[in-house]
């Protein structure tokens, strides 16, 4: 009786106390400790964040001094562990358990670029490995861009001299080639959206793209079209923009100001919820830009008080002063499980004063200056669908607008000295579908995605060809386009790509764009990467139907048509990271610049060129913090008859020496841009010879303390001051002319702050 009664004394005394130590576990007995590192130190600073099982934050700290985070008082449970640091790639491990006990954890990072885990989203339309893609594709992310300091496409694009990436900077404008394909036949786009506003000949001026709120760029090279259509025959280059990722709210303001009253204002705020967020970027800029055209001689080494000076000429050579402003956004909401709604908008403008018009100064009844107004928006609406685990449907519209107005303030003329020129109205409205299913065979996954869209392109101005004089009209294209492409794994370590395009356009007919691409994985990170592809470009409306003072369109135009082969090596380690990649592009019916009369030009199709060079790249991670890169490309174009084509430097390298102590939050770099010589022309007797840029920045992490953090920098452009690139002949003596081929900035300088505020759980 004793031990029965003993034996239910015990067992209530067990039952009354499991309540309490059910009690104890949820007010919080456990704790973890996570150090944070990379490969030669701890790293201070470290935004470690705590989510429990059920995906409900637990936790957020900052790594101190030594590198540790520390979290007390939790449930028991299992969790996950995050890491962020600017740089770094983002690192978690999960499974991580809880118990009255402390968890000791220890997090090694790697260098954004010297990540295995990068993914890109451009060269497939779909989220992967940077290191599965069978395209050579350059990632930018935003410590690169923030050690650069650029101020907009052209600048940022113009440091990656040497990966096949290649910027001309004459005219105060920039126009992009990749792998030896002209800035026509490259599509730029912003998150996935194609970007309106080339000039009348289909140019696209990397000047009137500013990358606030840009967080990377991802650059692919190579025969885009069977995915992307029209002008993706040498590439894309996509533009994504910051976009929030924990949630709370996170504020970055920036403020610079530098040479020339060059003034810079940005601020992105970024929000996620449990069921969405939102990024906001605004910024605006200032420039009074840089005149070389009134001390400059007309040949080199003169003194600039005996030479003779260019002719009287009003327009800027060099850079105009300009104001730019912009808006960009995007919102997501989860409807259901299964139902996200998306919206993605941008809106940008730039003034321009005195504007360079290409030769203008040939022609002494054209002789002005230019007032211009460019104005673009794009606004797109989407619906993602996912009725299962491996299915994903997505619905998208994109209403994308482009202004151009101009007013010419002629210096020559005794009368009518102004002239307002028509104004020039792009639209773009875009419908697609897109399907993507993962499928699984043999143990692995096999992603096929297939596409519907519906494109309309107008233009709407006065002075075209067919249209009553004074009277603007509308020229325009619809196209119908299906596209599908299937992956498949063939081994754990062969993956190849098979892709097709079919566009009907209405004034073109149809055009067919296949791809096949395949990457095969060797030992250690290393892989071989293979790809095939057609491309196209329909000509643009200024091209066909443009009249101007000078310009006569040419509506019979056939659309340029290219075939390009790729192949290469590529490595990513955590110290070490190269590639390889030698290519060939083959172009026909290729449209180039025509002269009709001494004071009339058009374009023409020329009969076939080839465009074929290798790219080579490297970086290293070593100790101490630094970390070298040099990236080189040799380029060769020539015709069917032999000729080599000007406009490209057949060598060009880009170098870099980064140094960073994250402990005490200093960042250096010095960067240089080396052009070989460049012929001018087909066959031409004279070149811009070869020479070489330095940049140099340097930046201070002044507090990072709780949620706050505040960054001073400060950055010379053009350090050796090289201005005057004239064209010589082949004997290397200076050609006489009235203006320079190449217009570099004279050395500037440049200062700031950046002001971090994270509220993110």
């Amino acid at each position: 009786m004793k031990i029965r009664t003993l034996a239910a004394a015990l067992v209530a005394l067990i039952l009354a106390a499991a309540p309490a130590a059910r009690a104890s576990a949820a007010d919080g007995t456990g704790s973890v400790t996570v150090t944070v590192k990379d490969n030669y130190g701890v790293l201070p600073g470290t935004v470690v964040r705590l989510v429990a099982k059920d995906g409900q934050a637990a936790g957020r700290a900052n790594a101190d001094g030594t590198g540790v985070a520390r979290f007390t008082s939790l449930a028991a449970g299992e969790y996950t562990v995050k890491a962020s640091l600017t740089g770094f790639a983002d690192i978690e491990k999960a499974g991580v358990t809880v118990g009255t006990t402390e968890e000791k954890v220890e997090l090694v990072m790697s260098l954004t670029r010297f990540s295995t885990n990068v993914t890109v989203t451009t060269a497939n339309r779909r989220e992967e490995l940077l290191m599965n893609t069978a395209e050579p594709t350059t990632v930018i992310d935003q410590v690169q861009i923030l050690d650069t300091g650029a101020r907009n496409a052209k600048d940022l694009l113009s440091e990656q001299q040497g990966s096949g990436v290649q910027v001309n900077v004459g005219g105060g404008q920039g126009y992009v080639s990749l792998n030896g394909v002209s800035n026509k036949g490259v599509l730029v786009m912003i998150d996935g959206r194609r970007y309106l506003g080339r000039d009348a000949n289909g140019n696209f001026n990397l000047e009137d793209l500013p990358i606030t709120g840009v967080e990377r760029v991802e650059v692919v090279k190579g025969a885009g079209s069977a995915i992307y259509g029209s002008d993706a025959m040498g590439g894309v280059i996509n533009f994504i923009t910051v976009k929030g990722k924990n949630n709370g709210f996170k504020n970055t303001l920036n403020f610079s100001g530098g040479t020339y009253n060059d003034y810079r204002a940005d601020d992105n705020l970024t929000y996620r919820a449990d069921k969405g967020g939102f990024a906001l970027t605004a910024g605006y800029r200032t420039y009074d830009g840089f005149d070389l055209n009134p001390v400059v001689c007309v040949l080199p080494g003169g003194d600039p008080a005996t030479c003779t000076p260019r002719p009287p000429n009003p327009q800027t050579v060099g850079q105009p002063e300009s104001q730019w402003q912009t808006i960009t956004g995007n919102a997501d909401y989860r409807l259901s499980d299964k139902l996200t709604f998306n919206f993605i908008g941008d809106y940008s403008n730039r003034d321009i004063d005195n504007y360079y018009f290409s030769g203008a100064t040939q022609l002494s009844t054209t002789v002005y200056n230019s007032q211009r107004k460019l104005e673009r928006y794009n606004l797109t609406p989407e619906l993602n669908f996912t009725p299962g685990k491996n299915t994903t449907i997505n619905l998208s519209y994109l209403y994308g607008r482009y202004n151009r107005d101009e007013t010419q303030l002629y210096t020559n003329r005794p009368s009518n000295p102004k002239v307002v020129v028509p104004t020039w109205t792009e639209s773009n409205d875009e419908l697609k579908a897109r399907l993507l299913q993962v499928w699984r065979a043999a143990g692995r996954e096999h992603p096929f995605q297939v596409g519907f869209e519906h494109r309309k392109e107008q233009l709407s101005r006065s002075g075209l060809t067919g249209c009553v004089p004074g009277q603007a009209c509308l020229k325009d294209r619809d196209l119908n386009v299906i596209w599908a492409q299937q992956e498949f794994a063939l081994t754990r370590d062969l993956k190849v790509t098979a892709g097709f395009r079919y566009d009907d356009s209405s004034d073109y007919g149809t055009q067919t764009s296949p791809k096949l691409a395949g990457v095969y994985s060797l030992p250690k990170n290393n892989r071989l990467r293979v790809s095939y592809g057609k491309g196209f470009r329909a000509p643009y409306f200024g091209e066909l139907f443009l009249v101007s003072p000078g310009f006569q369109g040419n509506p019979l135009l056939e659309p340029e048509k290219s075939e390009t082969i790729t192949g290469g090596w590529a490595y990513t380690g955590p110290k070490f990271e190269g590639s390889l990649d030698a290519y060939q592009s083959k172009i026909s019916n290729s449209i180039v610049f025509a002269q009709l009369s001494p004071v009339l030009f058009t374009y023409n199709n020329v009969s076939k060129f080839d465009a074929k060079g290798v790219n080579v790249s490297f970086a290293l991670n070593l100790r101490y913090g630094f970390s070298p890169s040099v990236a080189y490309t040799y380029t060769k174009r020539v015709d069917d008859k032999g000729v080599e084509i000007g406009g490209f430097p057949r060598h060009a390298a880009f170098v870099k020496l980064l140094w960073a102590n994250q402990r005490h939050g200093l960042r250096a770099n010095i960067r240089g841009n080396l052009s070989g010589k460049v012929p001018q022309s087909v066959g031409a007797t004279t070149y811009t010879p070869a020479y070489n840029l330095w940049n140099a920045q340097a930046s201070k992490k002044v507090t990072s303390k709780g949620k706050y953090a505040f960054t001073i920098y400060a950055q010379v452009n053009n350090m050796f001051d090289k201005q005057d690139i004239y064209n010589v002949n082949a004997q290397g003596v200076p050609v006489t002319t009235d203006v320079l081929p190449i217009w570099n900035a004279p050395r500037t300088y440049l200062a700031g702050i950046t002001i971090d505020a994270d509220w993110t759980r």
